[in-house]
């Protein structure tokens, strides 16, 4: 080649000649290459695809069907269950694997029928079984996560604690074999997150759901407050009927923006109510804490809500309005109270003080073996302090022992005044307590208001005569000292018993008694002249009812009215209408302890809100449901 170009320069001209003669036209290729190598570099260059046989059923005839991608089957020895990829898939390669593997099948097609049939029932088995078993698996890791959320639990516990020890037992009590399926439930922190998520989302939309079309509406009660991240949570609690009952759930527990004002929270509220396209007119008695935020006239939360349902109702919470009550106190009682608070910080503010203070009360063989801090936050802290202070007066004494306060201690004036303010406080406290707790009504509420109105008159006169034995320490120390009541004292407890008596009716004025009926239907002491002729002639229907009258729980009114609203629906709404609304937030107040357990400075970064619905929540989580909607896959 080299002395042709030399001779005539045509080497390139050659080459391409014979280059194309080589893609034109096979019979110039030389005879080191051949057609097929040429396909094979073209199929490498992507310049064609390899042809995708389909699975006839006149193959079964050589024994084979088919498996893997329908579109592209690869074939399946019904008697050995050799594989054979795609491009085997023709007649004459699987009559030569009859031929060679089973001469003696020939001709046999019932057989090989008979065969496949085994064979697809025995795959479907097995799928079934594996489909099962990973649809078992993904369900044990909701009700776990289910557990770790009501719990209120971090989710590393599942994979840390949880998985572990169930391993550890099942080991133990069925054996290695059945302890291996353990590790195949998925329960990696990440997941555990998506299935709380995914069971919240449910039990929301149900809820969500059920005030939609809720029976005569629903009622709110709510209040703020602030987490160990410095976020201000919102909480929001409902009340509506369900069934035959009513049913208070957490509607939902939000962080807000920035500031905790009326228009934020009104705001926060406002979308959560687009976004889950529930009416506003649906809500008729919102229950607050009394905050400025919430009620103020014309910024507060509820004046904004008036001006999309002008009807809608507002109640200050009654715990609130209690603890108000009793807080104000004569100046002569509060050093009491003052002096009290000193010593018990004196004792348990030093680590010392408060180990001999112990080993004290453990020498004298004491009921109790330490005081209780007081603060003026919690509204059951002045009751419970007083009281176990005056239970172990003599103990401090003995260790205030040539003190700065062992004077006190020895003054019996002092003393009388400890004992009155730890009997009056420990019955308020006992006051408060009976006005907390769930599904409580504006009759449960007044009941309690009346009775303690009443108890300061009588009090009040037992006093002025002299007679201690309505407060049961003072009355004690009065007989066991064998003293008389300290004048000073008569008259600070007037004072105080007056003060309580004009608090009480400042923050609960008298109600009218035209609702009384609500309660009990069948008294008919209550005025029901208000009401509408055709209520009215409902009422009479239901009151002489001797069925009706039988079957009435005093205890049960709500479920007793929801009954009747079919029957006597006019009536019945309007008794509904006074038994739903909340009176306190207990609810709210209850569920900011949750949170605070739920989130801690271990889990500042979490946002709580699904696991606060799991925990609170009564409506339980179609755990078969949402199995259906996810694709089982077991942990590697």
């Amino acid at each position: 080649m080299m002395l042709n170009w030399l001779k005539s320069g045509k080497l390139e001209s050659q080459s391409q000649e014979q280059s194309s003669c080589y893609l034109e036209n096979s019979n110039c290729l030389p005879p080191t290459l051949d057609s097929t190598d040429i396909i094979g570099e073209e199929n490498k260059a992507g310049t064609t695809s390899r042809k995708k046989r389909k699975y006839d059923e006149d193959y079964l005839n050589f024994g084979f069907t088919w498996t893997g991608d329908k579109d592209e089957p690869n074939g399946l020895c019904v008697i050995c269950e050799q594989v054979v990829n795609n491009s085997s898939l023709n007649p004459a390669k699987l009559k030569r694997h009859l031929d060679t593997k089973h001469p003696t099948l020939k001709g046999k097609s019932e057989y090989f029928k008979r065969k496949c049939n085994e064979l697809n029932q025995k795959k479907h088995t097995f799928e079934r079984y594996v489909r099962d078993d990973n649809k078992n698996l993904l369900k044990a890791s909701y009700l776990v996560s289910l557990r770790i959320a009501k719990q209120g639990e971090a989710y590393t516990i599942a994979e840390k604690l949880i998985k572990p020890c169930t391993k550890d037992l099942t080991t133990c009590v069925f054996g290695e074999k059945f302890a291996s399926k353990v590790d195949l439930v998925p329960l990696s922190d990440t997941t555990i997150s998506r299935r709380i998520e995914d069971m919240s989302y449910f039990c929301e939309a149900v809820l969500v759901n059920r005030l939609k079309n809720a029976k005569c509406g629903f009622t709110l009660q709510m209040d703020e407050s602030t987490d160990v991240a410095g976020l201000a949570i919102l909480l929001v609690f409902v009340r509506y009927i369900h069934e035959s009952s009513f049913e208070e759930d957490m509607l939902f527990c939000k962080a807000l923006p920035t500031q905790t004002t009326g228009e934020e929270i009104f705001n926060l509220l406002n979308a959560y109510f687009e976004k889950h396209s529930i009416p506003w007119n649906l809500c008729y008695h919102i229950c607050t804490d009394g905050a400025k935020a919430m009620v103020g006239v014309i910024k507060g939360v509820i004046a904004r809500i008036k001006k999309l349902v002008p009807d809608i109702k507002a109640s200050h919470c009654c715990l609130h309005r209690h603890a108000l009550a009793v807080k104000r106190i004569p100046n002569a009682l509060h050093e009491v109270l003052n002096d009290a608070v000193k010593m018990i910080n004196f004792i348990k503010s030093r680590p010392l003080n408060a180990r001999v203070f112990a080993l004290l009360c453990d020498d004298l063989g004491s009921l109790h073996k330490n005081l209780l801090l007081h603060t003026e936050v919690r509204w059951l802290s002045r009751g419970k302090v007083l009281t176990r202070f005056w239970e172990l007066r003599d103990e401090i004494r003995i260790f205030f022992n040539e003190r700065e306060f062992a004077g006190k201690l020895n003054d019996t004036s002092w003393l009388q005044n400890l004992a009155y303010i730890a009997d009056i406080f420990s019955y308020l406290n006992e006051v408060n307590l009976s006005l907390q707790g769930p599904n409580s009504t504006i009759f449960k509420v007044n009941s309690r208001i009346n009775s303690i109105k009443s108890k300061l008159k009588l009090w009040e006169e037992c006093i002025t005569k002299n007679n201690t034995e309505c407060f049961a320490n003072l009355n004690d120390f009065l007989e066991t000292s064998n003293t008389a009541l300290d004048p000073n004292l008569k008259s600070n407890i007037l004072e105080h018993l007056n003060g309580l008596k004009n608090t009480f009716l400042e923050y609960f004025p008298p109600t009218c008694n035209n609702i009384s009926w609500v309660e009990n239907p069948f008294n008919e002491c209550g005025n029901v002249d208000t009401l509408p002729i055709k209520e009215r002639e409902q009422l009479i229907d239901i009151r002489t009812d001797t069925t009706l009258k039988s079957s009435f729980v005093p205890d049960g009114i709500g479920p007793f009215w929801i009954k009747l609203m079919d029957e006597f629906p006019e009536i019945s709404k309007r008794a509904v209408k006074e038994l739903m609304p909340f009176v306190t937030t207990y609810l709210c107040e209850k569920s900011f302890s949750v949170y605070v357990a739920t989130k801690t400075k271990y889990r500042n970064r979490l946002d709580a809100e699904d696991d606060m619905r799991l925990q609170l929540t009564t409506i339980h989580p179609d755990i078969d449901n949402l199995c259906n909607n996810k694709q089982a896959q077991k942990s590697h």
